[in-house]
């Protein structure tokens, strides 16, 4: 069995108020993703601070699964 790769991790994610539901945050979610698939990750991580409801819900529609204070995705498709 191979080594488990390394996981990527977000420590802030901030689209300012008047800024948001304009795909900001899913353009920066992206480019992160691509850096970290480029860097040998296969999961990335989104660290919470607190309660943010905004931030859970888009990390939930973006495709991360809520683990504790983190979220969690898969950055390549298994299978």
């Amino acid at each position: 069995m191979g080594a488990e790769q390394p996981t990527a991790q977000i420590t802030t994610l901030l689209v300012g108020p008047d800024e948001r539901r304009r795909g900001i945050g899913r353009l920066l979610l992206k480019a992160a993703s691509q850096a970290a698939r480029v860097a040998g990750c296969d999961v990335l991580e989104l660290a919470v601070a607190g309660e943010e409801p905004t931030l859970s819900a888009f990390c939930l529609a973006t495709g991360f699964a809520e683990t504790g204070s983190r979220f969690v995705r898969a950055l390549r498709k298994k299978g």
